[in-house]
């Protein structure tokens, strides 16, 4: 049934959004070993998923439980957290086999460099209640240190995977702590053909990351820091053989 709200499908703006919704709120609680065999399909539509506009319309509502524009930050982290469930438990690769790699690197760059749109978006209601106003900028925050938690994972998955730790987590912990440039003792093989999905978008990865560093929220500055480090550490570009 998942695949009759697949992207062909015509349905109206606001069926889709529907079902994008009901989908994000159902995957955070399935097991990834069932979600993977229908990952090729399932992935369309995550992405699908960060692709709607969470600032569309926001604030002239200002019945809360009227305003669909409050439920669509929801809808993103809950999306996040099952991409960051699928990168922890299979790694790059599970993603690079449907070739949505860059796709993905995309969506979670321009989610995560969202802050002065929305930011914008916020101060330019006046009548938005203050209170809902604060709601809104830390959903927003949440979503973007979701979205930076994902490329975090991406990068150290890729690392993770030539050396399969039982546990994504120490690898994440063992990656930062490791000096910038510093290599693990994995064959070059499993090396490059992990690392080789994220080479393409390492240089805009890295440049993107650099503005996030000076968004307005802490804990958002603090998650670029750590997926900064993490693509410089574990993401290196293959190294030239000298002619001499």
């Amino acid at each position: 049934k998942i695949r009759e709200t697949g992207p062909t499908e015509t349905t109206s703006s606001h069926v889709k959004p529907a079902h994008l919704a009901a989908l994000a709120g159902i995957l955070p609680f399935l097991p990834p070993d069932i979600i993977i065999p229908d990952l090729p399909t399932l992935l369309p539509l995550l992405l699908g998923s960060l692709d709607l506009d969470i600032d569309e319309k926001a604030g002239n509502n200002t019945d809360e439980d009227d305003d669909p524009s409050a439920a669509l930050p929801l809808i993103k982290t809950a999306s996040l957290d099952t991409l960051a469930a699928i990168i922890r438990t299979n790694g790059v690769g599970a993603i690079d086999k449907s070739g949505h790699v860059p796709d993905l690197v995309r969506r979670l760059l321009r989610i995560a460099s969202s802050s002065s749109a929305s930011s914008s978006s916020s101060a330019s209601d006046n009548a938005q209640p203050r209170q809902k106003k604060a709601k809104a900028v830390l959903a927003h925050a949440k979503v973007r240190e979701a979205a930076l938690r994902c490329l975090q994972l991406l990068a150290v998955s890729s690392s993770a995977s030539t050396s399969a730790p039982a546990d994504l987590d120490a690898a994440l912990a063992a990656a930062l702590s490791r000096p910038t440039g510093s290599t693990t003792t994995t064959t070059a093989a499993a090396a490059s053909s992990s690392v080789a999905p994220l080479l393409q978008v390492k240089k805009q990865v890295l440049r993107t990351l650099a503005l996030v560093l000076d968004d307005p929220r802490r804990d958002v500055r603090k998650a670029a820091v750590d997926a900064r480090a993490a693509w410089l550490r574990n993401i290196e570009d293959p190294k030239e053989d000298d002619d001499d």
